[in-house]
């Protein structure tokens, strides 16, 4: 986490709507969650991660990511990709605000 700041000025230049981060459990734990809400704050971005395994679902892993921030009320069900869908869900806003 200490590599954001180091890098604030490029991930500010970035100018993208939607990050999509396929690493295994980016989005895990109070590391991971605090890890994407700086990264979010620096970029002002929608985010889209993992918290679990990232792959093959044989070896259990999904390639489904969910948007973690902003959060947004989920209010439909994508379709999975194996099912033709985009595969990403959007995710529940927990109790306390994102920012």
């Amino acid at each position: 986490m200490n590599n954001l700041e180091k890098y604030r000025p490029q991930l500010e230049k970035w100018g993208i709507a939607h990050l999509y981060i396929y690493g295994c459990k980016v989005a895990a734990g109070d590391a991971g969650a605090e890890f994407l809400q700086k990264l979010h704050q620096i970029t002002q971005t929608q985010i889209y991660a993992n918290p679990h395994p990232t792959g093959n679902p044989a070896k259990g892993g999904t390639w489904e990511l969910k948007q973690i921030l902003p959060c947004t009320p989920a209010k439909a069900s994508p379709r999975p990709l194996s099912q033709g869908g985009g595969g990403i869900a959007p995710a529940p806003c927990p109790p306390a605000p994102c920012s």
